[in-house]
């Protein structure tokens, strides 16, 4: 039988197995770190960088047709003709015969590239990471708004300037809410039946004494029976009342709606039934005009843009919104009774007024 030897030291290893390379395992791990120690080998053999297939004689010392082990994952398999060889090349000078060697070579070299394949299919690469890109999945950065211009005046200038006419209303209005000037801000809640729709109604038909006024009705259509029910009862001149289904959104459609034809004058209030309805927020609708203004300024003429400003600043306003069930709070955010000059309440029919700058908190009117 053949010699072998240890491939670091040379140390004899023919009692060993008939596919060891090494003495012990000290050899092997300093062979793969600095190379072979010995100077001097009778035969030695390289390091093979992939496994190699186990030969084991049968009981009458003949080699039969090796078992090929897989190759390590992290070994690269592109080499199918460097593989054959050198397993060709290791199993002939382990005894075996030139037959039984290309046949080993030839499942080594087979399985090396089968096992690339289907790798390569089943794990696909990695994409490439592009550099100095902007991350487009953050969201844009909002502008500041604009500061508003710093005003400034004395005490005494404003004590001079003329103060604000009072919108003339009959006796009963008087009463009950007071010396009111334009523009106001008011906000009218209450439970379902109470009397809110009536009520701002009513105050429409008042103030169309002085000019035409604007009803959004978001929660019935023009087309209702209950509305036009309620504007027999309570309107005298529902001619000088504008109603819509929806609120504005674009430049023209607020000049559409603000400004009377036939009066040839803007609209002096804005009733909006109800914030529940319109999804509106005070943060919405206060930088609703000026969002107007800055992204269509370019587009606007003279008038339009005068138009949309007069709207923004110089007409009154006029809030409906529900309340909870129990009724002790309306619903929707709690800066629209702080933004309202004026506060009311609607129950059984009876308004009553929660906060009133212009008057007396506390005032009550009969609605129906």
């Amino acid at each position: 039988m053949r010699k072998r030897f240890c491939v670091n030291c040379g140390t004899d290893i023919s009692d060993k197995r008939i596919d060891a390379l090494y003495c012990r395992e000290a050899c092997r791990k300093y062979f793969k770190r600095h190379g072979p120690r010995a100077q001097n080998i009778s035969n030695p053999l390289p390091a093979l960088p992939s496994a190699l297939p186990i030969i084991r004689p049968d009981k009458g010392g003949q080699v039969r047709t090796p078992t090929v082990s897989p190759p390590p994952r992290n070994y690269s398999r592109s080499n199918a003709g460097s593989d054959l060889a050198q397993t060709v090349r290791d199993i002939y000078r382990k005894g075996g015969d030139l037959g039984e060697a290309l046949l080993g070579g030839a499942l080594v070299a087979a399985g090396g590239i089968l096992e690339e394949k289907i790798r390569r299919q089943l794990i696909p690469p990695l994409p490439k990471v592009k550099q100095n890109v902007a991350d487009t999945s953050r969201e844009p950065e909002k502008k500041p708004d604009k500061p508003k211009p710093l005003k400034m005046r004395t005490a005494q200038q404003i004590k001079e300037k003329e103060a604000a006419t009072p919108i003339p209303l009959p006796d009963e209005w008087q009463d009950f809410l007071g010396s009111v000037v334009r523009p106001f801000k008011m906000l009218v809640w209450g439970i379902p039946g109470s009397g809110k729709s009536t009520f701002v109604l009513k105050l429409l038909d008042v103030l169309n004494a002085t000019g035409p006024t604007l009803y959004i009705s978001a929660e019935e259509p023009t087309d209702s029976t209950t509305l036009n029910s309620r504007i027999r009862r309570t309107m005298q001149s529902p001619e000088r009342t504008l109603i819509i289904e929806r609120l504005p959104i674009t430049v023209q459609e607020w000049i559409q709606v603000g400004w009377d034809e036939e009066g040839n004058e803007l609209r002096q209030a804005i009733a909006f039934d109800s914030l529940t309805a319109l999804h509106l927020t005070p943060f919405d609708y206060t930088k609703m005009f000026e969002r107007l203004l800055d992204e269509k300024i370019a587009g606007l003429s003279w008038e339009e843009a005068f138009t949309i400003y007069i709207l923004a600043r110089d007409v009154s306003l006029i809030w409906i919104t529900h309340a909870y069930k129990d009724g002790k709070e309306y619903r929707g955010d709690s800066s629209w009774a702080y933004e309202a000059d004026i506060v009311v309440k609607c129950e059984q029919g009876q308004a009553i007024t929660l906060k009133n700058r212009f008057g007396e908190a506390g005032r009550s009117l009969q609605v129906y």
